[in-house]
């Protein structure tokens, strides 16, 4: 596993995360 992916799937983490905050507020 390389850095590369390692960063592409917290962004995309990070985007789950921020509709779900969106999607509770």
């Amino acid at each position: 596993m390389t850095m590369n992916y390692a960063r592409d799937l917290f962004s995309l983490k990070g985007i789950l995360f921020s509709f779900l905050l969106a999607g509770c507020v």
